[in-house]
């Protein structure tokens, strides 16, 4: 999702002279050189003779370079001027948008990127950014519509496909959501990601398929997931629900306590090690760190553990976690 407007800065340096007088063009259009980008932008935007658009143009960039040192609520003002000076630019509303999603405000998020979507009805910009203020409240379907309208826009691109896995994962759609993770780890951008990246996917993946019942074909998934991420408790504690599903109790139990060492309040894996020390006291085993024999597959009893739990993204951490499905 594009962030500058340094395509609008080149359009304005081929309508105006006077734009790119002493080279603050250039610097204004630099937002990773936050400081310098905002003292530029400054001279422009208070250069009356460069027009509106250009002007907004300028405050657009200032209020990217504000976004970026955190000043919030100064960019939010930034981006409010531009789009009185320029209300047809989709990018401003945009802008806006985003920050109104870090700052979760997102009901007011989503209608900057609805009114983006007036301006321009195909912007994958505002459909990404209107998904994941709707899947931040808990809305899968509206989030689900969304990124499959920006990825119409942008094929295949990874974090659309992610966030779209995520969305279906909300409502339930584990099919739907395995499909769009099998696709992100496919994609061609993936061999650029960092272990922790594939690490969630898989993990994620894991989970889709252990609620369609098919924990030995997660296992793998979340196997591969821990190996990256081994302090990752998303994935820890999908290896622990598969590990009880399929009746290995000795693994879940490690798999859970391994999760708590982490996140000693993880609530997925306290109440995992509570169903099985359940189980131990039922059944009148022993209950580990003394090692059980294990039963043959054929012969063990699956929980449903799984059913349980579902996987909802919380945009307060930036994870997708396990929660009980009624919350």
């Amino acid at each position: 999702m594009a962030r500058s407007l340094a395509v609008l800065v080149a359009l304005a340096l081929a309508q105006t002279n006077a734009w790119g007088r002493g080279g603050d063009d250039r610097r204004c259009a630099d937002t990773p050189n936050a400081e310098a980008a905002i003292a530029a932008c400054t001279r422009l935007y208070e250069n009356e003779g460069l027009g509106s658009r250009n002007r907004a143009i300028a405050l657009g960039n200032r209020g990217a370079a504000l976004k970026i040192l955190g000043h919030y609520d100064e960019a939010i003002a930034d981006f409010a001027l531009a789009i009185e000076l320029d209300p047809k630019n989709p990018q401003y509303r945009c802008q806006r948008g985003d920050i109104l999603v870090r700052k979760k405000e997102f009901a007011e998020a989503i209608a900057d990127y609805s009114q983006a979507l007036k301006r321009a009805p195909s912007y994958a910009w505002a459909y990404h950014g209107r998904g994941q203020a709707h899947l931040a409240l808990g809305n899968g379907e509206a989030a689900v519509a969304d990124f499959s309208k920006a990825l119409r826009a942008r094929p295949g691109e990874f974090s659309l496909l992610v966030l779209r896995g995520r969305a279906n994962l909300q409502q339930n759609s584990y099919e739907a959501a395995t499909a769009d993770f099998s696709e992100a780890l496919t994609s061609p951008t993936m061999k650029r990601r960092l272990p922790k990246e594939r690490a969630a996917v898989l993990s994620l993946r894991a989970f889709a398929l252990l609620k369609q019942g098919r924990a030995r074909e997660a296992s793998p998934d979340a196997e591969e997931a821990v190996k990256l991420a081994p302090k990752n408790t998303f994935a820890l504690s999908v290896m622990g629900l598969i590990d009880e599903q399929l009746g290995r109790r000795p693994e879940a139990k490690q798999s859970f306590a391994r999760a708590l060492a982490v996140e000693p309040k993880l609530e997925a894996a306290q109440k995992g090690l509570e169903r099985l020390s359940q189980s131990a006291t039922v059944t009148g085993t022993l209950p580990d760190p003394v090692p059980q024999p294990t039963p043959p597959a054929e012969s063990r009893a699956p929980s449903n553990a799984a059913e349980e739990l579902c996987a909802r993204y919380f945009p307060t951490v930036g994870q997708t976690l396990l929660v009980a499905c009624d919350r």
